[in-house]
């Protein structure tokens, strides 16, 4: 049953983002065309467009998290939706696993414009005689392999509590604003709760980056995790990354979606 739920969430969501996704992908043909051609002009007239486009597909993919989840749990398709049967965690799970879906790939579509400006950035370097004196100057600062590896495993978990922590705080805040204390002015009071908890995660990591404060360090030579400040690293540090909030970030998170099922179960109010 679990699994026909994600079909149909997959499904339902689909009408949200598949006009902008396409226009992602028309963007990119053109893109492409227009390397073929080899066509300066026309790669400078398409890049304004490229910018808008990458926003509004994230903008677009963001929003329709908060509608959809309104529209099929708090509105009158909210009726239907309950007397499935599968439990309000199970719809929840499958709400967040396809919001998660559609996030990333609104990401995949935004971005991929570029890679066309990429390669022809790199077209015109092989052209100069740049390439290998450009990688030779890349390659030597960057660390070891194994530091890559943490840098690439550090960043693709970091953004994966991002999405979670965007998308608990999503969930949480339109649940409470639509319980019967709140329910007449849903809008301003989830806006309000959203800001709350933001605020509330922030004093919270502030609050255990001064007791433990635990950083991620990109150096020369390796990356690695430690507790000292950066001016008590020894060699070169490019840059440190702040790993409490990331933690405290996962966990308001599950402790929100925990408490969004709950209220899902036993205190929303379908309009």
């Amino acid at each position: 049953m679990f699994g026909k739920l994600l079909k149909h969430e997959l499904r339902h969501t689909a009408r949200y983002h598949f006009s902008i996704i396409l226009v992602s992908v028309i963007a990119t043909i053109f893109m492409g065309v227009s390397l073929v051609m080899e066509s300066e002009a026309l790669m400078s007239m398409a890049m304004l467009p490229l910018i808008l486009v990458a926003a509004a597909v994230i903008i677009v993919s963001l929003v329709s998290i908060i509608k959809n989840f309104y529209e099929t749990i708090f509105s009158r398709q909210g009726y239907l939706t309950m007397t499935l049967p599968v439990k309000g965690s199970q719809l929840l799970i499958s709400k967040v696993l396809i919001s998660f879906f559609w996030i990333i790939v609104s990401y995949i579509a935004a971005f991929l414009p570029f890679v066309f400006v990429l390669i022809h950035l790199k077209k015109q370097l092989d052209a100069d005689n740049m390439t290998d004196q450009l990688v030779q100057e890349i390659t030597s600062y960057l660390p070891s392999t194994g530091s890559i590896v943490l840098i690439v495993i550090f960043f693709v978990v970091t953004s994966l509590i991002s999405i979670l922590s965007y998308v608990s705080y999503v969930y949480f805040s339109v649940t409470i604003a639509n319980t019967r204390l709140l329910n007449k002015h849903p809008k301003l009071f989830g806006g309000l709760i959203f800001l709350g908890v933001s605020i509330l995660t922030d004093k919270i990591s502030d609050f255990t980056l001064n007791i433990a404060p635990l950083s991620f360090a990109i150096g020369e030579e390796k990356a690695f995790f430690t507790f000292k400040d950066v001016w008590e690293l020894e060699g070169v540090i490019i840059n440190t990354f702040d790993v409490n909030s990331y933690i405290i970030e996962a966990v308001v998170a599950v402790v929100l979606l925990l408490a969004t099922g709950y209220f899902i179960e036993n205190k929303i109010n379908i309009k």
